[in-house]
């Protein structure tokens, strides 16, 4: 938990000496204050289930290992009540201040957005993360929800809904992305390597990778490995920079999407749905 302290001062400008003289000066006030922080915490039993009769009392918040109140509880659901809303007294408040009343908090929306990482999901890929996003809209998306679906880097209908219809109809209208089966491609043909291989080389001068890529494209194509070790340096090189490209419009759609969700109250949910990345260079 974090705290700021605003502090005021009074400050008399142009004051007569006499003035000054005969009036003693008041000590400067200082005022504290607190900001409240949210902290999310999901339960599960042994066997898995989310715990929804949990209270204020069954937790313990510490700060720098002192034990800290808690001013606002609720349940982040399935549209039901806010359960176990009572609050206990803010333990911001100054030992000489009154004890504010608790507070109840309305619950926020719950928020989920599906990211559908086009740049790194195979069509295979793709297909099985598209049934998975219609049966989250479809099955576990409740009234009072809000969702998104980020696909191409932009979100789809440029806006965010509580319309599960709108979402599914979102979700089916996606396609494939046919640069990622263009660089698996490229990856297959002679000299090959992956992703990761051409790191190594490029970026770490891993010379163990290097002669087994090496010793691979004189198996694949004896009649080529003369050039072998130019082949593997030039595509290495061009893998590479593929890599870092795909990898930082990835990146740039999240810190886009998460730019945005940080306006909203409550706990939001980014569902990424990706075959992975390199992200060493970004």
């Amino acid at each position: 938990m974090q705290r700021s302290i605003s502090l005021a001062l009074a400050v008399a400008l142009a004051v007569p000496v006499a003035a000054r003289q005969s009036a003693p000066q008041a000590p400067p006030v200082f005022r504290a204050g607190a900001d409240v922080v949210e902290v999310d915490v999901v339960v599960h039993d042994k066997t898995g289930r989310f715990v929804t009769d949990l209270k204020p009392e069954d937790f313990e918040v510490h700060d720098e290992g002192k034990t800290q109140k808690i001013d606002f509880f609720y349940v982040v659901g399935t549209g039901a009540s806010p359960a176990g809303a009572a609050a206990a007294t803010s333990a911001a408040t100054a030992p000489t201040s009154p004890s504010p009343a608790a507070t109840v908090r309305p619950r926020p929306p719950r928020v989920f957005v599906v990211v559908f990482d086009d740049e790194h999901l195979s069509a295979a890929g793709f297909k099985r993360t598209q049934a998975a996003a219609l049966n989250l809209f479809s099955k576990q998306f409740q009234p009072g929800d809000i969702g998104g679906v980020l696909a191409d880097g932009r979100m789809i209908n440029n806006r965010l809904t509580s319309d599960a219809k709108e979402l599914q109809k979102a979700v089916q209208s996606l396609n494939p992305n046919l640069k990622k089966q263009t660089r698996r491609f490229d990856q297959l043909s002679w000299p090959r390597m992956s992703e990761i291989e051409a790191v190594r080389i490029q970026l770490n001068s891993d010379r163990m990778v290097y002669d087994e890529v090496i010793q691979r494209a004189c198996t694949d194509e004896p009649t080529l490995c003369p050039n072998a070790e130019v082949a593997v340096r030039g595509k290495a090189s061009q893998l590479t920079d593929d890599m870092r490209v795909s990898s930082n419009l990835t990146i740039q759609a999240l810190g886009a999407l998460f730019n945005g969700l940080e306006r909203m109250d409550g706990r939001k949910t980014v569902l990424l749905m990706s075959e992975g990345f390199l992200a060493e260079e970004s």
